[in-house]
């Protein structure tokens, strides 16, 4: 039948109200939306009624459901109670009703008595990969792999020693599993000799399976996707990658081990996050969001009416340009001194051709920019940043960026000549970064 409660009426009574039925295992079966047909002869018990409403119903001459069909729902509500009513309606399919379902509970745990107190690490290891063993197996009718374990040693003259295992990724491999468990063991400084150790499964995970293809790609196309780009979500579900998480993390523990994703942040300081390899799997990092900040590429207002050199103009950074940005950025971004040469001022549309870092004059023999940073306004401090790419005479390229969020001439600081004769007030300059 098309209800749940339909069909249950049907299993355990239609048979017995059927005409003259030749097999005593034949199937009853009611047309879609024809529950209340099918259900009609048989008996009020059908309906899942408790024992006090099917003697009610009896003593009212009530005994087949097409005659309590017959009765208006209103009245037998009151009399009977809306359980009765709810029954029906199930019945009917006039409301929806839920399937309890019971789902049966592996047994994931394992434990070996020693034969005697042993603290022999070729035993040890021996009754470890007996432990894996065995809930490896059960979990492989479940087509789940283990997430995290728990491996209790027991001593002799001690309290029993607790050691827990997570895993990168789901696994049963045998072999991984009891390297982690032995490499847990020889992390633990044992006082006494053990005398059982017990293994559970406290963390399962679904394994993931990949269809491999006629033509497998090359090892340096491998991790590279469609557009060219590095594929973190295929290199991460390496299974010599999770394997090598795992065993970092077992040695140098969990808060030790970390990876680096891409925040789509406008802020190149803020552009990635360190997380913990915790997780189980990586996702692609999607596309970036106009809500996290806007970044333009075009010169500001201000500054294209500048007397910069016309070279520095037409060199705007491009987006595919591999070159764009550093590989090296100083965190945070350290003060760089802008100098003019002796009887000179520097103004604020000027570019400086040299700048002292560090106790060392620094002479630029090329640059390019502008290029406008900056953040949303109702996220915080508005933070506006023009940055340029400098190559100095002796070869070395600079990421610099003009802070123009100081707007209080108090604030900002005043850039001394060579011989500290003039000075003039603009805005600070940064040294971000570096390109190798």
């Amino acid at each position: 039948a098309d209800t749940l409660g339909a069909a249950w009426g049907l299993a355990n009574f239609a048979r017995t109200h059927a005409a003259a039925t030749a097999n005593p295992h034949a199937f009853f079966i009611a047309a879609p939306d024809q529950a209340a047909n099918a259900l009609a002869g048989l008996p009020c018990a059908a309906l899942r009624l408790s024992p006090d409403h099917i003697n009610t119903l009896r003593r009212l001459g009530i005994d087949r459901i097409e005659q309590l069909l017959s009765l208006p729902r209103d009245g037998l509500a009151t009399r009977l109670g809306s359980q009765l009513c709810q029954r029906i309606a199930q019945a009917l399919g006039e409301v929806q009703e839920t399937v309890d379902t019971l789902e049966s509970v592996l047994d994931l745990n394992a434990s070996i008595e020693m034969d005697y107190p042993t603290d022999a690490e070729d035993i040890l290891h021996d009754r470890l990969q007996r432990l894996t063993h065995q809930v490896t197996t059960r979990l492989r009718v479940e087509d789940k792999g283990i997430l995290q374990m728990n491996l209790v040693i027991r001593q002799t003259d001690h309290p029993s020693v607790r050691a827990q295992i997570g895993l990168f990724a789901p696994t049963l491999e045998t072999t991984h599993l009891s390297t982690l468990l032995v490499g847990a063991l020889q992390q633990q400084r044992l006082q006494s000799k053990v005398t059982a150790l017990e293994l559970s499964v406290n963390l399962t995970g679904a394994l993931e399976t990949e269809q491999a293809s006629l033509f497998e790609p090359t090892a340096s196309s491998a991790d590279v996707d469609e557009t060219g780009s590095l594929d973190t979500n295929r290199w991460n579900h390496d299974p010599q990658v999770s394997r090598l998480i795992d065993t970092l993390r077992g040695r140098l523990g969990d808060d030790a081990v970390t990876r680096v994703q891409l925040d789509h942040n406008v802020l190149p300081e803020s552009a990635y996050q360190r997380k913990a390899t915790r997780t189980p799997m990586l996702k692609r990092p999607r596309a970036a969001r106009k809500s996290r900040g806007v970044v333009s590429h075009e010169p500001s207002p201000a500054s294209q009416a500048t007397r910069m050199p016309s070279r520095a103009r037409s060199h705007l950074p491009h987006r595919d340009d591999a070159g764009r940005r550093p590989l090296q950025l100083l965190n945070p971004a350290q003060p760089i001194m802008p100098l003019v040469p002796p009887g000179q001022q520097l103004s604020p549309d000027q570019f400086p051709n040299r700048f002292r870092y560090r106790g060392r004059v620094w002479i630029v023999s090329h640059h390019w920019g502008p290029e406008r940073i900056e953040t949303d306004w109702w996220r915080g401090p508005l933070i506006r940043r023009d940055y340029f790419r400098l190559e100095l005479n002796d070869g070395v390229r600079w990421w610099v960026y003009r802070d123009l969020t100081i707007a209080d001439p108090m604030a900002e600081k005043q850039v001394p000549s060579e011989d500290s004769s003039a000075s003039h007030v603009i805005a600070p300059w940064m040294l971000h970064g570096f390109f190798d």
